[in-house]
């Protein structure tokens, strides 16, 4: 008995000492990631979302009126949910209410969310901003650091480190698009195609396809070549991969010329070829890197007002141990005390699981991130494909720069250039807003609203889709259909309509019907137990 209850104590000691150390701010544990009391409510009220309620009462206002919903986008660091908390419709989402298809919908599209519990922005894709409702978009004060979205050029508003910017051209939350493109279709273009043809059609389910064939509601049927003619193709950019050598300005060549000193420009870089401490693989598609905040450079001309994109495709990321970033000839020349140093090191301490992919315009200093978790990293969602903004310039774009965090072997199948033009965005968003829905409620599960339908078509809504939805329109029932991968649109006819769309949770009544016999069934044999004779 006292060995016994002495091997109870030592277990409950060590699990005390490990629970301890686990949730200890000390060694880094799960209690140094939360907030001091009354923190969070602070960061809730008062982050950059509080700048739109300041902007509301300003005498600029929101614009606010019956039926008018929008959505914003927020560029600054800020406390997780606070649209939630703020009740303000925003593109950011933390462990909350997970929809698979939402999830589907960023991986097509290649945005950087390598985790499945939250969503942080739209990478100031103008499309997307544009497609989804963002009238305000939040960026730091006067920095020069961040995407801006193309059609965010005016800042309504200053409220302490922040600025809210308005956009040009805002669009509804509900509105018509006359052409359609089938999910089949979708899947087999890159993800920039892809996200220019929203812009001029609604992607349909292959499945759903018969359904409008039955209802004669259809839209204009649509190749991927028609649907990316409202916005215009992206293009693929050549390019070569350079060494980390900074392009050298006008005022270096005069410096230069001045003192007779040679300038030094990137070399191209070839496949198992290094530059410092980036290797670029035998394959060519990937990079061997020693050092974490390491840089190469990405040679190519794009045209001026283009959105460009630098996109890999299964971007994966093996670390390196302190032991890894040596070569056999620095090891062979390290110290005894140095190698004794590497090698517990490398024993005794864990490697990163996650790294990231940063990269910006050659004449920029707004970067784009991209990260990649390995197998091994708890919040690890299966992400591998991701598209980097590099955003718009007046001017044509010579070049990017890719800077690795950390150190470890970086592979992909596929590294391209693509640029968006952006020629057509404001004509394209334009067409848009002239079949957009007025008077548009949103709550308590409620969606509703008015259209005038210039012809047989699709309304498209950018709220989830899910099986819980079923809509009205002018009183009678209607079908909602899966749209863009994650969204809904329902079928119309020409004409002027009201509409209805009401959220129930899938399965709720059934399952209250199963739980009400169960609890009869329960009663019963209770009752029974206690009528059985003793």
């Amino acid at each position: 008995t006292r060995t016994f209850a002495l091997l109870v104590a030592v277990a409950a000691f060590g699990g005390a000492v490990n629970l301890a150390t686990y949730v200890s701010p000390a060694y880094d544990g799960n209690i140094s990631g939360l907030n001091d009391a009354g923190g969070a409510y602070a960061d809730m009220a008062y982050g950059s979302t509080a700048a739109l309620d300041r902007l509301n009462e300003d005498y600029h206002g929101l614009q606010l009126e019956e039926g008018d919903l929008w959505r914003y986008d927020d560029a600054v660091d800020h406390a997780n949910n606070a649209n939630l908390f703020n009740e303000r419709l925003g593109i950011d989402f933390y462990s909350s209410l997970y929809s698979n298809d939402v999830d589907q919908f960023h991986s097509d599209l290649a945005l950087n969310n390598p985790s499945a519990v939250y969503y942080l922005g739209l990478n100031g894709r103008s499309s997307l901003e544009a497609l989804l409702g963002v009238r305000y978009f939040i960026a730091p004060r006067d920095d020069e650091g961040t995407i801006v979205p193309f059609q965010f050029d005016e800042v309504s508003y200053r409220y302490f480190n922040w600025d809210v910017l308005t956009t040009r051209q805002s669009l509804a939350l509900a509105f018509v698009q006359n052409g359609m493109l089938t999910r089949s279709q979708w899947d087999s273009l890159s993800p920039v195609e892809r996200q220019s043809c929203l812009m001029g059609s609604v992607v349909v389910e292959d499945a759903d396809l018969p359904v409008l064939a039955q209802s004669g509601l259809a839209p204009v049927s649509l190749d991927p070549v028609g649907a990316m003619a409202s916005l215009g193709a992206p293009d693929e950019v050549p390019y070569e991969v350079t060494s980390a050598v900074d392009v050298p300005t006008p005022e270096d060549a005069e410096r230069a010329a001045r003192t007779g000193k040679e300038l030094d420009y990137p070399q191209k870089l070839a496949a198992g070829e290094a530059s410092g401490y980036v290797v670029r693989a035998e394959d060519g598609q990937g990079f061997v890197v020693r050092s974490g905040s390491s840089r190469v450079h990405l040679d190519f001309d794009a045209p001026a007002n283009s959105e460009v994109y630098v996109v890999f495709e299964n971007l994966r990321f093996t670390p390196f141990s302190r032991l890894d970033t040596y070569t056999d000839e620095e090891w062979e020349n390290a110290s005894a005390l140095v190698r004794g140093s590497v090698l517990w090191d490398s024993a005794t301490s864990e490697t990163t699981q996650r790294a990231s992919v940063w990269a910006r315009g050659i004449d920029r200093s707004a970067w784009s991130q991209g990260q990649v978790y390995t197998t091994d990293y708890f919040m690890y969602a299966g992400h591998h494909d991701f598209a980097l903004n590099l955003g718009v310039s007046e001017e044509p774009l010579t070049g990017a720069v890719l800077e690795f965090s950390a150190a470890g072997v970086y592979t992909y199948d596929s590294m391209t250039v693509w640029a968006q033009p952006m020629d057509r965005f404001d004509s394209a968003v334009e067409e848009l807003q002239r079949q957009q829905a007025s008077d548009l409620h949103y709550g308590n599960g409620v969606i509703s609203g008015n259209i005038d339908m210039e012809e047989d078509g699709l309304l498209f809504l950018s709220v989830s889709y899910s099986d819980g939805w079923s809509c009205t329109v002018d009183g009678h029932s209607a079908d909602v259909l899966k749209a863009d991968v994650a969204f809904m649109a329902v079928p119309m006819a020409a004409g002027a309509h009201s509409f209805e769309l009401r959220y129930t949770t899938p399965y709720a009544f059934e399952g209250a019907i199963v739980s009400g016999i169960s609890l009869a069934v329960l009663v019963v044999l209770l009752i029974r137990r206690r009528r059985r004779p003793r």
